[in-house]
């Protein structure tokens, strides 16, 4: 959690100290830890890549209480749901916007197994992670894996998983310690570890892909 590590969004390059680092969706494309196709929620209209990222942005301006920025008051009305989804999601869990020690969508470095992975933000000893794709996905619990390892504290790793097109709650909330098995697994870190090492081949990684 050094302010060394710099992001650049145009290339999707991580620099720490000017040197370039991998990151985490590399090395799991590298080690076929990746799912095809992606995102069902959001890719059946046109720009959806364009406006899941403009959820994402949305939802980190919330986060640091900027509501009145140009990007909020111009949402397009299909990514508007989703962002009055996550602040649902808010109103259920006033701490997280009163806390002083949330960090928005800032880069974490892992020293040991040199890489580095950006959670959408992070409290002392937890990661959270905002999803919006139709379908739940084993990815997720090493894509929070990898945060967690990387921000070196962490205890528990948190799903918000936008839903705006459920009939009750428009979202749901998934913790690392419930193990909702569509989400976490046992393997998750060490499968992390493994991919990071370049054992594609490792035990874990096998049983992970199984289903395990």
């Amino acid at each position: 959690m050094t302010p060394e590590i710099l992001y650049d969004d145009a290339t999707h390059t991580y620099t720490r100290y000017g040197v370039v680092v991998r990151y985490w969706s590399q090395i799991a494309r590298d080690a076929g830890l990746t799912e095809e196709p992606p995102d069902i929620a959001l890719e059946r209209v046109a720009h959806a890549k364009h406006r899941g990222t403009q959820i994402h942005d949305a939802c980190a301006l919330i986060l640091e209480g900027r509501p009145g920025t140009t990007l909020l008051k111009n949402l397009h009305e299909e990514s508007r749901p989703y962002v009055e989804a996550f602040i649902a999601f808010l109103v259920e869990y006033p701490s997280l916007t009163r806390s002083r020690a949330i960090h928005v969508e800032t880069p974490l470095y892992n020293e040991a197994l040199d890489y580095c992975c950006t959670p959408d933000f992070h409290t002392q000893r937890r990661v959270y992670d905002i999803k919006t794709t139709a379908k739940a996905s084993r990815t997720w619990g090493l894509q929070t894996a990898a945060q967690a390892l990387a921000h070196g504290a962490c205890t528990t790793r948190v799903i918000v998983w936008l839903r705006p097109k459920l009939k009750g709650k428009t979202y749901e909330v998934h913790v690392s310690e419930n193990c909702n098995p569509r989400i976490f697994s046992d393997l998750d870190f060490r499968v992390v570890e493994a991919a990071c090492r370049g054992e594609y081949d490792a035990k874990c990684i096998q049983q992970w892909k199984a289903g395990f």
